[in-house]
């Protein structure tokens, strides 16, 4: 009997570990990608953090379902990783969808596409327009990049069936071995994405800096024989909004000799969150441990924490503040590059 019952008893262990431990479970199922490493399961809903539901349409993207046809008018295509898939915020209120929302209040008839998925480089970005963004044939591409998007992109290793999938595959425990064995970079693997993510300037990654940089050129070439514009948008971090030194380097120097469009939202971002700033420093704490809650923050005047503008403990993503902080930062450099609507597409 204590065979069996260890047979039953050892997976239901690991299953409440990996969901109440270590925080799997429901996660954003993806299948492999001969081109890209893989892509978001179509048709997926998710519960995601925050409570927000997160919903990927028949193309695998968290966007709403997409005409048979490119829509009429001026059509912009976004393209980036989980900043700009917005994890923990509605839909409505991330950037991708403001910006479109602003723009068809000024008159533009624009439609906005996110082509955003988690964890993807810059080869996976270019991927998802070769494979999708350029049927849609936008005016505007918007490429949501930080120093560690040129990292090597990452290629699920999972077999195409297996025992017990069905229950395998919505498990936390399945979710966890996916995450730790099964999506691995490609090219040099494990240390290079260790090294970017450690120090994205280290002289080590100047291959990786090149191989990004061509991608995008060979991009913003087709896009131009196109008719249609690049514009590089950085992704939001709090030590770029706290800190205007740690604003990325590269990106914008490559964009500065193209002619192509930056943006980045770190001032925004500062300004959003001036108060709260001011309150911290103030007060002598260390902005850091505010946002990683390892200090008190109850003391700290509410209405304030409230424009944080990052997710609690989470110095990457944005919360509905920070998106609009984006918003600010993006909407004249866009709206500056469509034409008026009766030039629009």
């Amino acid at each position: 009997l204590v065979l069996p019952a260890l047979v039953i008893l050892l997976p239901l262990a690991g299953e409440l570990w990996a969901r109440y431990r270590v925080g799997y479970g429901n996660p954003r199922r993806i299948v492999g990608s001969e081109t890209i490493g893989y892509r978001l399961e179509p048709g997926q809903t998710i519960d995601g953090t925050r409570g927000v539901v997160e919903r990927i349409n028949a193309h695998g993207y968290r966007d709403r379902e997409w005409p048979p046809q490119p829509p009429p008018g001026q059509r912009v295509v976004v393209l980036g990783d989980t900043a700009a898939y917005a994890p923990g915020v509605a839909v409505e209120a991330s950037w991708p969808r403001l910006l479109e929302r602003e723009l068809r209040e000024r008159g533009h008839q624009a439609t906005v596409f996110r082509l955003a998925v988690p964890g993807y480089a810059v080869a996976q970005m270019v991927g998802a327009w070769e494979a999708d963004g350029r049927a849609l044939e936008p005016r505007i591409v918007v490429v949501e990049l930080s120093p560690t998007s040129v990292r090597p992109m990452r290629v699920l290793h999972e077999p195409e069936r297996y025992p017990l999938e069905g229950v395998l595959r919505s498990s936390s425990l399945w979710d966890w071995i996916r995450r730790a064995w099964l999506v691995r970079p490609a090219g040099e693997g494990w240390p290079a994405e260790r090294r970017v993510l450690a120090d994205p300037y280290d002289p080590a990654n100047d291959a990786l800096w090149t191989e990004a940089r061509a991608q995008l050129e060979r991009m913003r070439v087709e896009l131009e024989q196109r008719g249609a514009r690049l514009v590089l948008l950085a992704a939001p971090s709090l030590a770029a909004a706290l800190d205007p030194a740690e604003e990325d380097e590269r990106w914008p120097a490559w964009a500065e000799e193209r002619g192509v469009a930056f943006v980045s939202p770190a001032g925004e971002l500062r300004a959003a969150m001036r108060p709260l700033l001011e309150e911290i420093d103030a007060r002598g704490l260390d902005p850091a441990q505010v946002w990683n809650r390892d200090t008190d923050v109850e003391h700290l005047q509410p209405e304030h924490l409230a424009a944080a503008c990052f997710l609690p403990r989470d110095p990457v993503h944005v919360d509905e503040h920070g998106h609009r902080a984006v918003l600010q930062a993006l909407l004249p450099v866009v709206e500056g590059l469509l034409p008026t609507s009766s030039e629009g597409r």
